[in-house]
């Protein structure tokens, strides 16, 4: 186990925060250890159609240029608890409002260096309502089967690991 000697706030903004700890680790030589936690750190929603289809958003990310696939997702706003803002944000990202919500645990995608531990819903009994974008947000809202994105998995064309995580909950809260 590490011992935190001390612990710094090195860069903080409204969405992420890089911490740096000196820590000692086992054998007694001391390290920086730093790593990021979200500091609006929300839920994934996956949400499903009548016809069993997952709502899927594909969406542009600036970090790697490039289009991915993700369940929709986001912050937790002040004031609000984890199952309030997926509500919200279902219905932001997607247009989708959700009857009945049961929660699949948390996920970890990146624990090395990410502290951020996310909430996972499954929302269904959806209604069709206005999706309400945030200014910069770029995505297409998708509804696919269990298959085809396991197809998507098998051709590369998935491999996000916040989708994966949340997929293998669904598939295990089955």
């Amino acid at each position: 186990m590490l011992r935190r000697k001390s612990s710094k706030i090195v860069y903080e903004n409204q969405w992420v925060r890089l911490r740096e700890d000196e820590v000692e680790f086992p054998d007694g030589h001391s390290g920086i250890y730093a790593f990021t936690e979200r500091c609006d750190a929300g839920p994934m929603i996956i949400a499903v159609t009548g016809v069993g289809k997952l709502v899927v958003l594909r969406e542009w990310r600036y970090p790697i240029k490039d289009w991915t696939y993700c369940f929709p997702f986001g912050g937790v706003e002040k004031g609000e608890d984890s199952l309030t803002a997926a509500k919200r944000e279902l219905e932001e990202e997607t247009g989708y409002v959700a009857a009945t919500w049961q929660s699949l645990g948390t996920v970890k995608i990146d624990p090395g260096a990410n502290a951020q531990m996310t909430p996972v819903f499954l929302a269904t009994g959806l209604t069709k309502g206005v999706m309400h974008r945030e200014a910069g947000e770029v995505h297409q809202v998708l509804e696919l089967s269990p298959e085809e994105i396991k197809d998507k998995i098998k051709n590369n064309e998935i491999d996000n690991g916040w989708l994966l995580s949340g997929f293998m909950k669904y598939l295990s809260s089955n």
